[in-house]
């Protein structure tokens, strides 16, 4: 391919001036170039194109016994040197020369490698070859005994002929003569060393003769007094009493027949009279008697048992069916609560359920911003305490209640989860039946009421931190409205407001104290009068009292 234009005269000039930046006939030229380098492209790798013959005229030839060549004319302006077999992109890892027939061109650098029975290799996928040993299989047979010596590649450089003395024992010790004599406790028998083979006189023993005379011998056996010792049976003598015995023990001069005998003092010689039996064991004091215990008597049971037993399921008979004793709820930490030692009357039992020692409720996993209800059972005859949601029934006999609709579980408290799921911090007066929160109780839900001012009565549910079957809160009243007026409180069932209250709180006073609620858990308030300014009515709950 050859220029369509020549290279304009020296004297045409580049611009020519005006709005157009070159001269149209630099123009044509440098577009003509353009052309042609466009077309040079075209054919690239095209060696027979008609418009790039090989040129004899250039200043590189190729020739069939090269590896270059060349498009293009020195006369037409262009010239192309390129090599034989080459390629645009010849991939990862090549090089370029002739492959496995003599061909030039670009081949990987993996193909002029080859691998050996010792030797393996690998061709990543940048083209990269790693060399590597190639695996030696275990023949399963082994050599003689040999010491080996390495160089610092590893590789054997020598070896020599070893023995057990080359080899460190470890825990296992060799064999010798001197270890096993010093292991052996028993070195020789009467002398005799090596394979010994006894007699009866190596040891002592008497011979066969001596000891059928001395099975047939009788026995130095002396009777005393009172003792007969027949013989008529060498080997098996007989030993009788003659009569009647005496020793150290000394009795009173007489007795009163069938009365027990008793020692007389401490020395365990002397007996006395101890009186008729029945009297004994009807003055006898019971001491150690035990009514823990409220079962059926077992056969194995001691006289004392079998009495601590009986008077225990007496006295829980003779027991109401509210009977609640001690139970004292006592917080432990977020996930722990104990229920102290307690007893109370189990309606689906029929009697009153006992247990000694503190019950523990440790590792709750439990929902946040609950109450969960503590209710007693028997588990497999063991007082036992389950947790619940389930609210308490109704009372069935004064304030005692039970779950609803499980007459097995009778109520002894409650306890109340934080909004991270732990236990909130509480004490119990068993006595008065009060829980008193020992937290912060100034946010909610302990603040149930901020700066109220309805003048109309109005509700406020305490059923969020006080559980179902109390009858009284613990509550913290503040009034702070700006005037004189008048904070009232009641329960929905007392007196209505503003016309009757139950209680009241004067303006800029406060008031802690037990406030009565009705059976909702619910308690009221009103103002006597709209109060000026923008403070009003506080009220915070910090326990409650509950039956159960």
């Amino acid at each position: 391919m050859s220029l369509k234009t020549d290279l304009p005269g020296y004297r045409q000039a580049v611009a020519e001036g005006g709005s157009a930046p070159i001269s149209r006939a630099y123009y044509v030229y440098l577009q003509n170039i353009a052309t042609t380098v466009d077309g040079l492209s075209a054919a690239s790798g095209n060696a027979t194109a008609p418009e790039l013959p090989i040129s004899e005229n250039a200043n590189v030839v190729g020739a069939s016994g090269f590896s270059v060549y060349t498009q293009g004319t020195l006369k037409n302006g262009i010239v192309r040197v390129l090599l034989m077999g080459d390629t645009q992109n010849p991939g990862n890892t090549q090089y370029y020369g002739s492959g496995p027939t003599g061909e030039r061109g670009w081949y990987a650098v993996s193909d002029a490698l080859d691998s050996t029975t010792n030797i393996t290799l690998s061709v990543g996928a940048d083209g990269v070859t790693t060399f590597d040993l190639a695996d030696l299989a275990n023949s399963g047979t082994g050599a003689a005994l040999v010491k080996l010596t390495r160089d610092s590649k590893g590789r054997i450089s020598g070896t020599s002929s070893a023995s057990t003395s080359d080899l460190a024992e470890g825990s296992n010790l060799y064999f010798t003569n001197a270890r096993a004599a010093a292991a052996s406790p028993v070195q020789s028998v009467n002398g005799k060393t090596g394979t010994v083979s006894l007699t009866a006189s190596d040891v002592g023993a008497a011979t066969t003769a001596q000891g059928a005379k001395a099975d047939s011998a009788v026995q130095s056996i002396v009777a005393g007094t009172g003792i007969s010792v027949d013989v008529t049976d060498p080997q098996n003598p007989v030993v009788s009493t003659t009569g009647s015995g005496s020793g150290d023990v000394v009795g009173p001069a007489s007795a009163t027949d069938s009365d027990v005998a008793l020692f007389d003092g401490t020395t365990g010689k002397l007996l006395k009279d101890g009186g008729s039996l029945g009297a004994a064991v009807r003055t006898a004091v019971l001491t150690g008697l035990s009514t823990a215990t409220s079962a059926v008597i077992a056969a194995t049971d001691t006289v004392l048992g079998a009495l601590g037993k009986l008077q225990a399921q007496i006295t829980d008979n003779l027991l109401p069916s509210d009977f609640i004793a001690g139970g004292q709820l006592v917080w432990v930490n977020g996930t722990a609560v104990t229920v102290r030692a307690c007893a109370f009357y189990v309606p689906s039992l029929g009697k009153v359920l006992r247990s000694g020692t503190d019950i523990a409720k440790t590792g709750l996993s439990l929902s946040a911003s609950t109450m969960y209800y503590l209710y007693g059972y028997s588990n497999a005859g063991t007082a036992d305490v389950e947790l619940s949601t389930t609210a308490p029934a109704i009372p069935y006999s004064g304030s005692a209640r039970c779950k609803i609709g499980d007459n097995s579980r009778r109520f002894l408290g409650a306890v109340l989860t934080d909004s991270g799921g732990s236990i909130t911090s509480f004490s119990h007066a068993v006595a008065q039946g009060r829980i008193d929160y020992r937290t912060n109780i100034g946010p909610t839900p302990f603040r149930v009421l901020s700066n109220g001012r309805a003048t109309t009565e109005t509700s406020l549910s305490l059923a969020a931190i006080i559980p179902t079957g109390s009858t009284h809160a613990v509550a913290f009243m503040y009034n702070s409205s700006d005037t004189t007026q008048t904070a009232l409180f009641s329960a929905s069932d007392g007196a209505s407001l503003p016309s009757g209250f139950e209680g009241f709180v004067a303006s800029g006073t406060q008031l802690s104290g037990v406030v009565r609620m009705d059976a909702s858990l619910a308690i009221t308030y009103a103002y006597q009068g709209a109060p000026a300014g923008s403070n009003g009515f506080t009220v915070r709950i910090g326990g409650y009292i509950f039956g159960r």
